[in-house]
């Protein structure tokens, strides 16, 4: 947290996955206390998704147990005093297709971070249609998107697309590139992505949170801390530069918001 700090970044995440050592080793209620002694911004946690694609099952007994999950993802958001809570509702090549049963379990959770004074940020993963389904159903100012590079170059039709219906919208971004074959959190501009097309579809008029990187080395560079976090800053603002040359407002304000994930190892 220190090394992302003097970096030059403003805020931080935290992946709370059950099986995260960090989580498993009782860290987790310390961290929040840590960002903030270093004046680091705790923009989101993001939660655990390995039981998501139990929001769409026949089964109630299975749905109360995502529930509870997010539920209690919410509860640590509300206790720590961060704004922002990233779910997946959809994982895996065939996950059952957007339905009612999902869309209640969903509209519990809402009212839950509304009561809690969290916001749930719904993240685009392989299937586009179950992000379309909730946000077209539930309209909440604690309801938004996750917009996530890497998953919309792997497996939309058209990179920015789903960033052109959903961002007015947008909470939170993941910002990440791929080879094109699979999900390999490179820095933007690394690999195969149309960072352009990306660029053109950013909602500036809207968006006021942060540029957010959800990135790690690539595994054949050599690499220290502190020269991958400075490139990580270099390609974000190059990035900020393509926004900024496709919008028709001031970067200011995300200019001052940039941010890179925390990193556990």
């Amino acid at each position: 947290m220190s090394a992302i700090k003097r970096a030059g970044f403003s805020a931080s995440s935290v992946w709370r996955g059950r099986t995260e050592p960090m989580v498993r080793a009782g860290y987790e209620d310390r961290i929040p206390g840590i960002l903030r002694d270093l004046d680091l911004d705790f923009e989101y946690v993001h939660g655990s998704y390995s039981n998501c694609n139990k929001l769409w099952s026949d089964s109630a007994d299975d749905r109360e147990i995502i529930y509870t999950d997010y539920a209690d993802d919410i509860d640590y958001c509300s206790r720590h005093r961060i704004r922002t809570l990233v779910v997946h509702i959809s994982k895996g090549l065939n996950p059952r297709p957007p339905s009612e049963v999902g869309l209640e379990v969903i509209s519990r959770l809402v009212r839950r971070a509304e009561e809690s004074g969290v916001r749930l940020a719904v993240e685009n993963t392989r299937q586009p249609d179950h992000i379309d389904y909730i946000l077209g159903q539930l309209d909440s100012p604690c309801l938004g998107f996750c917009y996530d590079s890497s998953h919309d170059f792997l497996h939309c039709r058209k990179p920015g697309d789903i960033l052109r219906r959903w961002g007015h919208r947008l909470l939170i971004t993941h910002l990440s590139d791929n080879d094109g074959l699979t999900d390999k959190h490179w820095l933007p501009g690394k690999g195969t992505g149309d960072w352009r097309a990306v660029a053109e579809s950013f909602p500036i008029s809207t968006f006021d949170g942060f540029l957010t990187l959800e990135v790690l080395p690539k595994r054949y560079e050599p690499f220290t801390h502190k020269s991958f976090l400075a490139e990580a800053l270099a390609r974000l603002r190059w990035f900020e530069g393509l926004i900024e040359n496709t919008g028709s407002r001031s970067m200011d304000a995300i200019g001052q918001a940039s941010t890179i994930p925390f990193i556990a190892k």
